[in-house]
């Protein structure tokens, strides 16, 4: 009888041989090498129940001002004050804002040493004076307020004018034969006085004004001839620290020039 061989390949590697005996068949298989172990699948990092702990901030130190104004109150106008601020601890960082009720006295002052200082004059009236902290680094000191300081300043007294006179005198006396030159002299009291004098003749200007030199002012002219009222008005250059004056007038009577008589016809 004639033997038949057939050679397949199954699933899994396996060989298969057929032989044909007469009707009956034989099927040999060889097994296959056993399959490799798949490696584990990654897994997900199980949840934790445990909580992270936050450390806690540490305080920022607490600082204290002081503020002092020299001199002391009330001032009489005007008078510079100093304002100084003293932060304890000595250590703090930072700069003070000056205040004076709801105004900003200027821009504020680093801190040097544990102090700040400025200087000011103060308006008239009631000021009330503060000075304000604040630190360059919060998380290390805090900000912090001063006390109040109340600080009257007394209003501005009103300027005391000094009164001044003045007195006239003229040279050569009256009366005086024509033509006569006359020297008028002005002499203001106090002698301190400065500003001008215009010396007048009735309503008539004479020249212009002269300049005070030491408490006297000096012009030399020819009046006309008949009665003549002279007088010095005296004008400050600053009115608020001396007073305007006029002499009393000074009569002076200059005669008529004298008509040339005329000799006999010849």
């Amino acid at each position: 009888m004639r033997k038949k061989r057939f050679w397949t390949w199954l699933a899994l590697g396996v060989l298969v041989v057929a032989v044909t005996v007469g009707s009956a068949v034989l099927i040999m298989g060889a097994p296959s090498a056993a399959p490799l172990p798949r490696p584990p699948l990654p897994r997900a990092p199980l949840p934790t129940t445990q909580g992270t702990t936050a450390m806690p901030a540490a305080d920022a130190g607490t600082t204290t001002i002081t503020l002092e104004v020299t001199p002391t109150s009330p001032a009489d106008p005007p008078t510079t004050e100093t304002l100084t601020a003293t932060i304890t601890p000595t250590t703090a960082t930072g700069a003070v804002q000056f205040n004076d009720n709801s105004t900003t006295l200027g821009d504020p002052v680093t801190l040097t040493n544990g102090t700040a200082t400025t200087t000011i004059t103060l308006p008239a009236g009631d000021n009330s004076l503060i000075a304000d902290f604040a630190p360059t680094d919060t998380t290390a000191f805090s900000g912090s307020i001063s006390n109040t300081v109340d600080y009257p300043i007394t209003s501005t007294p009103a300027t005391q004018t000094t009164t001044t006179t003045t007195t006239l005198e003229i040279t050569p006396a009256s009366p005086a034969d024509p033509p006569t030159t006359e020297t008028l002299t002005a002499t203001i009291t106090p002698t301190t006085a400065t500003g001008a004098v215009q010396f007048n003749d009735n309503s008539t200007t004479l020249g212009d004004p002269v300049t005070l030199t030491n408490g006297t002012a000096t012009t030399t002219i020819t009046l006309p001839a008949g009665d003549n009222s002279l007088i010095a008005d005296f004008a400050p250059t600053n009115p608020g620290d001396f007073g305007p004056s006029t002499s009393d007038p000074v009569s002076l009577t200059e005669p008529a020039l004298p008509v040339p008589r005329r000799g006999p016809n010849r």
